[in-house]
C-alpha cells in the first residue's frame, strides 16, 4: 500500500527501533514533506535511581540535544511539547505543515504502571505469599 500512497505515507516507518525498556511518548510528523518525516520522543526508566530518561529520534540519525534529558515524573502535553520546541536542532522549525505531535502521557503512565508492578512483584517475590500486601 505504501508503494501506491507515496513516500508521505511512510510516517516513521524508517525510524530506529526502541531499544530495550524503551517506550515512545511522542511523535512529531510533518504532513507535506516529501517523504512524510517524523520526529520520536522516547523514555525509558534509569536503573540507577528509577528516573525517567528521554531521548529524541529521526530517520536520518540526527543527534538531537534536549533541553533536560532526565526527568523525575512523567511529562504532561506543554513539557512534551517544549521539549520539541527546544531541542537543538528543533524538529518544529521546518517549511513544512506539522502534522501533529501525538503526545502519550497516558501511555508512559502505562508503562511506568506496569513497570513499578512488575518490579514490585520481582522485589517481594521471596516473600510467601501468605505474607504479602
Amino acid at each position: 500500500m505504501t508503494s501506491t500512497a507515496g513516500p508521505q505515507a511512510r510516517g516513521g516507518e524508517d525510524l530506529p527501533d526502541l531499544v530495550q525498556g524503551e517506550v515512545e511518548i511522542a511523535r512529531l510528523t510533518l504532513v507535506d514533506s516529501v517523504h512524510g518525516e517524523a520526529t520520536s520522543l522516547r523514555a525509558k526508566r534509569d536503573p540507577e535511581d528509577l528516573s525517567i530518561l528521554l531521548s529524541m529520534v529521526d530517520e536520518y540519525g540526527t543527534e538531537f540535544e534536549l533541553p533536560t534529558r532526565k526527568v523525575s515524573v512523567p511529562l504532561t502535553a506543554e513539557e512534551v511539547l517544549v521539549i520539541f520546541r527546544d531541542a537543538d536542532p528543533t524538529p518544529t522549525e521546518t517549511s513544512c505543515q506539522i502534522g501533529s505531535v501525538l503526545s502519550s502521557t497516558l501511555t508512559l503512565t502505562r508503562w511506568l504502571s506496569k513497570w513499578e508492578s512488575s518490579r514490585h512483584q520481582s522485589e517481594t517475590a521471596w516473600i510467601a505469599p501468605s505474607l504479602r500486601s
